[in-house]
């Protein structure tokens, strides 16, 4: 309450000021001048702006991400399953992914609160969407390695799914949580402070979905098994066989058409002219690069 009362009084005093201003002071040295304001914007800088900043700019960014992440959620529920059939759908399975990522953001800025690094703009800005990115890219492969073993038992079709798929998550998570480690060594506490957020977020994400997705996935297959509609469970359909491969909507039609498409000999052709162009003109367009930081902040 008194924070949120020391702003109001401030803002009141710098909109008093800015509307009341007017070229009266000068009659002292010019008796004839004109009385009008002078329309001047005065702004504060106190030690509370930049959080103020801060709370400001996520409260902005919730609706983007949430859109972002609604976006993401349709892309995974088209690919992972088969949308034309209740039973082999995956959108539970999407959603409960989707929330998984959000869990490991949320999870890391509580964490590093609790620990005492504090946020900045571009760790509440950016890591939602690296995390949702890396979190996507895993649950795609788990999906695949897991669907890809023909075996009708629910337990091994995860177990050797999570056999071959482990290692390479788990490297891939250990190479980017130390390329973060290195960005923390450079001087600059916006840098130090966002590798932080990042290093803590992806060792959560590797957790959930190492642990969460796989167990939710189980799920999904034994409801496939028993013939229960996706989102409608109570809902009785045919039984599916689960060691059967159903590829998902957009790998149908990367296989069986885009794939054809881009290998014509003209679309090779066409598409080396456009690489070469975007290369060339990123050449000469690369001089132009302004160099530098906007150290302003928006007026509040």
């Amino acid at each position: 309450p008194a924070m949120k009362l020391e702003k109001e009084v401030i803002e009141q005093v710098i909109e008093m000021f800015n509307s009341n201003v007017t070229t009266s002071f000068l009659r002292k040295w010019f008796p004839n001048v004109e009385v009008r304001p002078l329309e001047l914007r005065v702004h504060y800088m106190l030690e509370r702006s930049i959080g103020d900043e801060i709370t400001q700019e996520t409260e902005q960014n919730y609706f983007i991400v949430l859109v972002s992440y609604a976006i993401m959620f349709l892309y995974i529920a088209t690919s992972l399953g088969n949308i034309f059939s209740m039973v082999t759908a995956s959108f539970t399975l999407s959603l409960f992914g989707i929330c998984f990522v959000m869990a490991s953001v949320y999870v890391s800025y509580c964490f590093c609160g609790l620990v005492g690094v504090k946020a900045s703009l571009i760790s509440l800005e950016v890591i939602p969407f690296l995390i949702l990115a890396i979190g996507v890219d895993n649950m795609f492969l788990i999906y695949h390695e897991i669907a890809k073993v023909p075996s009708q038992h629910v337990n091994v079709k995860v177990a050797v799914g999570l056999r071959n798929i482990c290692s390479s998550i788990t490297l891939s998570t250990f190479t980017q949580i130390l390329a973060f480690t290195i960005c923390f060594f450079i001087d600059i506490p916006a840098l130090k402070t966002f590798s932080i957020t990042a290093i803590v977020a992806l060792f959560f994400n590797f957790v959930f979905q190492l642990s969460a997705y796989p167990a939710m996935m189980a799920l999904d297959l034994r409801r496939k098994q028993k013939g229960n509609a996706d989102l409608l469970f109570c809902v009785k359909l045919k039984p599916v066989m689960i060691a059967n491969y159903e590829p998902g909507f957009v790998q149908t039609f990367f296989e069986k058409t885009w794939s054809r498409i881009i290998l014509c000999k003209p679309v090779k052709v066409l598409t080396f002219l456009i690489v070469a162009s975007l290369v060339v003109v990123s050449y000469f367009s690369i001089s132009r690069l302004e160099m530098g930081l906007d150290p302003s902040l928006p007026t509040m």
